[in-house]
């Protein structure tokens, strides 16, 4: 079984492609959503204001080009993800643009924006890698079992079944 079937599953570039090819629409994305998340190195509710304004109809680059002329005030960290794996992305509406209001800790300002819905779509080999290779070792094994079906006869022994049950 190892050589057959889990080795084989692993291994078989040629096989696992094809399998891969046979079968990539169960190997699908959720829908997700292209996310920013602002840091604000203020808490100053006017400035908090002015950044959200900008940073609905521009891009985070652009709004780090205009409010970090003198120190590093708008930090941004950027990301993919799948509708239910993030709370705080989660909690917006599904929409290109969507924002919250955000909220302040300790001196600093945090606020999310989807930039970007991807709608749900096949992954690629390399990203179901791993859900391909499981798939395709339950197939091979499938398979595996029927050619040893065919060959042997399967007779159960009823009475060493029963003491097997006592």
């Amino acid at each position: 079984k190892k050589q057959l079937v889990w080795d084989k599953a692993s291994s078989d570039e040629a096989g696992l492609k094809t399998f891969y090819d046979a079968n990539k629409e169960n190997f699908k994305w959720k829908k997700r959503a292209n996310v920013t998340f602002y840091t604000l190195r203020t808490d100053v509710a006017k400035l908090v204001k002015k950044i959200q304004s900008k940073a609905k109809s521009k891009s985070s680059e652009s709004v780090k080009g205009m409010f970090n002329k003198e120190k590093e005030i708008v930090q941004t960290t950027s990301g993919i993800y799948e509708a239910g794996k993030n709370e705080d992305v989660d909690q917006l509406k599904w929409k290109k643009g969507s924002m919250n209001k955000g909220y302040e800790k300790n001196g600093t300002y945090f606020f999310t924006k989807i930039e970007e819905i991807i709608e749900p779509s096949v992954k690629t080999l390399e990203e179901a890698r791993g859900y391909v290779v499981a798939d395709y070792q339950d197939s091979l094994e499938k398979e595996l079992i029927a050619k040893l079906k065919e060959k042997f006869k399967v007779e159960i022994d009823e009475a060493v079944l029963k003491q097997m049950f006592k």
